[in-house]
Order: structure tokens, then sequence, then C-alpha cells
């Protein structure tokens, strides 16, 4: 158990229960995407994606489109 604000939560709950609800991304246009090479691994929506709105992953190198791994353009 761990006080936090006075208040004593149990940590291994709050995870559990958090992870049974819907993950939020963030949402990015193409144009603003950050940087890939600091979000390795990391997924995002781009909101503006050729085709339509879609989730990308960062490779490290470029963010890529979950759906086909073409670069997020």
């Amino acid at each position: 158990m761990r006080l936090i604000s006075n208040r004593l939560i149990d940590i291994e709950n709050y995870i559990s229960l958090r992870l049974q609800e819907p993950v939020q991304l963030p949402s990015f246009t193409v144009a603003n995407l950050p940087t890939a090479a600091n979000y390795t691994n990391r997924a995002v929506i781009v909101s503006d994606e050729t085709g339509g709105r879609t989730i990308a992953t960062s490779d490290g190198t470029n963010w890529r489109r979950v759906s086909d791994g073409a670069i997020a353009s």
C-alpha cells in the first residue's frame, strides 16, 4: 500500500482496474508526430493519415501504420 494525498491505495488493484478500461492513445496530425526515436514501441493515433485516421507505432526511426507497416504520411 502507498499513501497518496492522505489516502492509502493498493497500487496493484489500481493498475488492474485501469487495465480493464479501453486504452486512450494520444492523437497527432502527421506534421505534428513526435520524434519516433524518442518513443520506440509506443502507439499513437494519426488523425489525418492517408486513407483516414489510423493507429501508428514507432519503430525507433519512423512512425508506421499498424494496418500495413508503411511509414505514416
